[in-house]
C-alpha cells in the first residue's frame, strides 16, 4: 500500500510536528507499506535528511499572509485552500497514486482542501484514495455542562471557518474523509464544529525508554518544548526562584525549540524571559538553559534525564487542548505536573494519578504544585513508571499508525506486492498546448504591451485586434497571451479571457477521465478566478481565485474530460477596481481513472 503523509506544518524542528514527521512515517513503514511524506516548502535540510520528506506545500499551515489584524484569517482562507488543493492534485500526479492520504495536523484550510481536492479529483468516487484528516489543532471552543451533555462556545472566532467549510465544501464530501482526533474530549468538540463524526484515536507519540525514576538527593525538573506565553513562559523565572526557595537541592532544566521567537505572537515579550533565564543561569549552577530544537533520540534522552515534567499551562487554554510532551513524558516514566481541569490533568487521572495539578495560573500556584511533587516523589515515581508502563501498552506511533489504517477501511499489513506509482493503472498524460485554442479577450480587457524604446502602450488596440486576428494570423493558441500582461474591466465577475478546448481530443479520452490545466499566473493587481466551464458557460467545478501577490502563483483548475468545453479568467477583485495578470506558463494534462 502507498501513503501519503501531507503536514503543510511540517517546517522546522522546533514542535511536535517535526516529532510526528519522524515516528509516525517510520511505524507505517514499519507494517510493510510504501510511504512518501511531502512537508512545508521551506522545510529545513535537517528534516529533510531524517524524515525523507519533500519540500512540498506553498501554504504553511500556521502562517498568516494578509496583515489586516481584524480578517486576515478570513481574507487568506480561500487562498490558502485554493494553494493546498493545487498542491495536492500536483502530489497526485508527481508522487501517486495513493492508497491512503494521511493530512496531519489540519486546520481549517487544510480540513477543506482535502475535501475539496477529493470533489474535484473523483468526483464519480471511482478510484479515489481514503483520505484521513487528524484534526490536532486547537479547537477555538469554550466547553461547559456536564461530560455526558457539553454545551460549546466559540473563543477563537477563526474556528467557525470549520462549519463554513462543511457547508461550502458540501456534507457530502466532508463525510467521504475519515476525521480523528487524539482523545475523545477534542473529539467531541471537532464533531460539534464541523457537524460530522470525529473519531477519537490512541495517541501518537514517540515513546522513550520507561525506566523507574530513583529517589536521589537532587532531583531533575524539566520545562521543555516550545515555549509559549500560553505555556507560561512568562512567569518561569519566578516560577523557579520560588521552588528553589523552598526546595534547594533540585535542578532545573529550561529547554526551548524557539529561542529566536521567530513562531511566536509576542516575540518581545519571549525575548525579555530568556534573556532573564539566560541570566538565572548564568549565576546559579542548578539552572540549566538549553536554546535550541531536540528531535528524535536527543529529546528522547532529555526527557530521560527529567525526574519531574512541569507543564505550567493555561487551564482554560488547555481545557480542551492536548499536550505531546505529556503523552512522551508519561511514556518515559516521568513524573508530571499540569493544569487542573484540563484533557492533560484527566489522562494524568487515568495514569493513576501519576503527577500533581494547579488551578491556578500564576507562578506561585505552579510552584506549590511542584513542591507537591518533590515533596511526595517517592509514590509519584512509582505511579509514573506504572502509569507509563500501561500508556505503552495503548499508545504511539505503530499503535497510531495500525488505528489510522483501521479507521479508513485499510488493511494494516501487506496483502499485495508493493510497487512503484508508475507501475499502478492510474495515469496521468500531458496533453499538447494546442488542446486550448482560440483565446478571446472580453468585456473591454486589454493587453497591456510593455514599454518599447519611445512607444507608448497600446492598450486599446491590441484589445481590438486580439478578438479579430488572432486565427487570422495563426495565433490561435492559448500560449500566444504567455507573458502578456492582460488587464481586466472594473466590473466584478466580468470574463476577461476565454479559450476553447480541443472537443475532438477531449472525445478520445478513456470514460471518468479527468482535465487539468496548471498555469503560473502574476497578479500585479486585484484579483481573479480560474475555472472550467461547460458547453452553456456553467461553471464545472469551485473556481480557483488568485490574489495580487509578489511573484508568480500556481493555479490548477479541474473538470471532467467530457463536460470541460472552455477555460475562463475573469476578475473577482471588488466591484470598480481593475485586476492585472500575466500567465508566465501553462500546462495541460489528462487524469485517468484507476481501472
Amino acid at each position: 500500500m502507498h501513503i501519503l503523509y501531507a503536514d503543510a506544518g511540517l517546517r522546522g524542528l522546533e514542535g511536535h510536528l517535526a516529532s510526528s514527521g519522524i515516528a509516525l512515517p517510520a511505524a507505517f513503514r514499519r507494517f510493510g507499506h510504501r510511504v512518501t511524506v511531502l512537508g512545508h516548502c521551506d522545510l529545513v535540510p535537517a528534516l529533510q535528511e531524517t524524515t525523507g520528506a519533500v519540500p512540498f506545500f506553498r501554504a504553511f499551515t500556521w502562517g498568516c499572509w494578509s496583515d489586516d489584524p481584524l480578517a486576515g484569517w478570513l481574507i487568506d482562507f480561500p487562498q490558502v485552500v485554493n494553494q493546498t488543493v493545487a498542491d495536492l492534485h500536483l502530489a497526485w500526479t508527481e508522487f501517486g497514486p495513493f492508497d491512503l492520504i494521511y493530512v496531519n495536523t489540519a486546520r481549517p484550510a487544510q480540513f477543506a482542501a482535502a475535501a475539496l481536492w477529493l470533489k474535484e479529483a473523483f468526483p464519480g468516487r471511482v478510484g479515489a484514495p481514503a483520505v484521513a484528516v487528524q484534526l490536532g489543532a486547537d479547537s477555538g471552543l469554550r466547553r461547559s455542562g456536564p461530560p455526558h451533555a457539553p454545551t460549546f462556545e466559540l473563543r477563537d472566532p477563526t474556528t467557525v471557518l470549520h462549519r463554513f467549510a462543511t457547508h461550502w465544501v458540501g456534507k457530502e464530501w466532508i463525510g467521504r474523509l475519515v476525521l480523528l482526533a487524539v482523545n475523545q474530549i477534542v473529539a467531541d468538540e471537532y464533531s460539534f464544529l464541523v457537524d460530522r463524526p470525529v473519531k477519537a484515536m490512541t495517541r501518537p507519540e514517540g515513546l522513550p525508554m520507561v525506566r523507574l525514576r530513583e529517589r536521589r538527593e537532587s532531583l531533575t525538573i524539566g520545562l521543555l518544548g516550545q515555549q509559549r506565553i500560553d505555556k507560561g513562559y512568562e512567569f518561569l523565572p519566578d516560577l523557579i526562584l520560588r521552588v528553589l526557595g523552598s526546595h534547594a537541592i533540585v535542578r532545573f532544566i529550561v529547554q526551548h525549540s524557539d529561542p529566536t521567537g521567530g513562531a511566536q505572537a509576542d516575540r518581545p515579550s519571549m525575548e525579555r524571559v530568556t534573556a532573564r533565564l539566560c541570566e538565572l543561569a548564568a549565576h546559579d549552577p542548578r539552572v540549566e538553559i538549553i536554546l535550541k530544537p531536540m528531535v528524535g533520540d536527543a529529546w528522547f534522552e532529555l526527557i530521560d534525564r527529567c525526574d519531574i515534567v512541569a507543564l505550567p499551562y493555561d487551564p482554560p487554554r488547555y481545557a480542551s487542548s492536548y499536550s505531546a510532551i505529556f503523552g512522551e513524558a508519561l511514556a518515559s516514566g516521568a513524573v508530571i505536573v499540569a493544569p487542573s481541569g484540563t484533557t492533560i490533568s484527566k489522562e494524568l487521572d487515568d495514569a493513576g494519578g501519576a503527577g500533581t495539578t494547579f488551578d491556578q495560573w500564576t507562578a506561585a500556584a505552579v510552584a506549590v504544585a511542584v513542591g507537591a511533587a518533590i515533596d511526595r516523589f517517592d509514590d509519584l515515581r512509582m505511579r509514573a513508571y506504572q502509569g507509563g508502563t500501561a500508556w505503552r501498552k495503548l499508545h504511539g506511533p505503530d499503535a497510531y499508525a495500525a488505528a489510522v489504517i483501521e479507521a479508513a477501511g485499510l488493511t494494516t499489513g501487506v496483502t499485495t506486492p508493493v510497487v512503484s506509482g508508475a507501475a499502478r493503472s492510474t495515469k496521468s498524460r500531458p496533453l499538447p498546448a494546442t488542446l486550448l485554442r482560440s483565446p478571446r479577450l472580453h468585456n473591454g480587457s486589454s493587453i497591456k504591451l510593455a514599454h518599447e524604446a519611445g512607444r507608448p502602450r497600446k492598450s486599446e488596440r491590441w484589445s481590438w485586434l486580439m478578438g479579430k486576428i488572432a486565427v487570422s494570423i495563426g495565433r490561435d493558441q492559448f500560449s500566444f497571451i504567455l507573458d502578456m500582461t492582460i488587464e481586466t474591466s472594473a466590473r466584478q465577475w466580468d470574463y476577461a479571457v476565454t479559450a476553447d478546448a480541443h472537443i475532438e481530443e477531449l472525445r478520445k479520452m478513456p470514460a471518468r477521465s479527468q482535465l487539468v490545466v496548471e498555469m503560473l499566473i502574476e497578479v500585479s493587481a486585484g484579483a481573479i478566478g480560474v475555472a472550467w466551464l461547460s458547453k452553456d458557460n456553467k461553471l464545472l467545478a469551485i473556481e480557483r481565485t488568485v490574489r495580487a501577490s509578489r511573484g508568480p502563483q500556481q493555479v490548477f483548475a479541474l473538470a471532467p474530460c467530457e463536460q470541460a468545453h472552455c477555460l475562463m479568467i475573469r476578475n473577482v477583485a471588488p466591484e470598480d477596481h481593475k485586476s492585472v495578470f500575466t500567465v508566465r506558463k501553462f500546462k495541460v494534462t489528462a487524469i485517468f481513472p484507476r481501472q
